[in-house]
């Protein structure tokens, strides 16, 4: 018959080993995805895919997510505080990225050489959810999403003078018809105007700044090292 403290060290690694069973595929889950978001895996996972064939399944799932965040967002501020949910937004993001960053890159993930320029992006990305969020608790889903349609147009506007890119003509008709048909739907000096329709144009406006300076960002870094 085992005494106690041999009785107690078999309890004491049967849980541990019952831990690894349960904790060791989730962690096995995550290093590998992380493995997978770095540019290596993804050249040798798609050697010959054409960049816009690679970005284009992100930028379906990132819509898919913003939209799952939109609904859920004009859900929570119809009964509890814009602040309260605009901090839930961000506190859950953090939890859910921070594994990633630190698995691909270790404790220094949040090191920057630009940290003023990381600051201000930071900046229109909150002003553009704070905003958004006050404005969907007056306005439908529907007109909220659309109106916010103008940020490509004033990433357009603006990325000749802060990014040197020079739009062709089909962006620009593209523009130009996007800007009319917020237009119509807005209806501005209209009877159903709504003054939280300005708060949506202000996060349009945060929204495409923020995405400016996501694309200005990596070429400062590489022209600094």
């Amino acid at each position: 018959m085992p005494s106690s403290v041999e009785f107690r060290w078999r309890c004491r690694r049967s849980r541990s080993a019952s831990r690894r069973q349960v904790y060791g595929p989730w962690r096995r889950a995550v290093r590998y995805t992380a493995s997978c978001c770095t540019p290596s895996v993804a050249r040798e996972l798609m050697p010959d895919v054409h960049p816009l064939r690679r970005a284009l399944p992100l930028f379906l799932f990132a819509g898919l997510c913003l939209s799952s965040l939109d609904a859920t967002a004009k859900y929570l501020v119809r009964d509890h505080a814009l602040f309260l949910v605009v901090w839930a937004r961000y506190a859950g993001q953090m939890l859910v990225v921070t594994p990633f960053a630190w698995q691909r890159s270790g404790p220094g993930f949040w090191r920057t050489r630009h940290p003023a320029l990381q600051l201000l992006r930071s900046a229109f990305l909150l002003g553009a959810t704070i905003c958004f969020f006050g404005g969907l608790r007056y306005l439908p889903l529907a007109e909220g999403s659309a109106i916010t349609f103008l940020a490509p147009i004033f990433v357009i506007v603006l990325s000749g003078p802060l990014l040197g890119e020079r739009p062709n003509r089909a962006r620009w008709l593209a523009s130009i018809t996007g800007f009319i048909g917020i237009v119509i739907l807005v209806r501005p000096g209209s009877a159903i105007f709504h003054p939280a329709t300005l708060l949506l144009v202000v996060a349009a406006l945060c929204n495409a700044l923020y995405f400016l300076m996501t694309r200005m960002l990596p070429g400062i870094s590489m022209r600094a090292c």
